[in-house]
């Protein structure tokens, strides 16, 4: 059960595929020069939930000692922490190296 926790908190730690609403209402992104690309998101959503379990077994290890009993509230909401963490910092990576820029779907990176 808490490999599922694990890829949801990766799977939400993936960036925003759109633009940010402010500052309202803002120019829009410039156009890219080599046409429209094709999207990586489902990729990126991939790799999120790869880290998320990557991160919530990392953080599992790291907080193995404390007195949190095993599968209780408090040691769920810390791995699930540690699995968003890595989720994000893991699909960032992987957004910046395919050429997008943090998630956001016509951005120069």
């Amino acid at each position: 059960m808490e490999y599922l926790f694990w890829a949801l908190a990766g799977w939400c730690g993936t960036p925003w595929r759109r633009r940010w609403p402010w500052p309202w209402p803002g120019p829009g992104p410039d156009p890219d020069p080599r046409g429209p690309q094709p999207d990586p998101w489902m990729i990126i959503k991939i790799v999120g939930v790869v880290g998320g379990i990557i991160g919530g077994l990392i953080f599992d290890r790291v907080f193995d000692g404390t007195p949190l009993p095993a599968r209780s509230l408090g040691w769920v909401a810390a791995t699930s922490f540690g699995a968003l963490i890595v989720g994000r910092v893991l699909s960032e990576v992987v957004s910046f190296a395919l050429g997008g820029g943090g998630g956001r779907p016509n951005a120069r990176g």
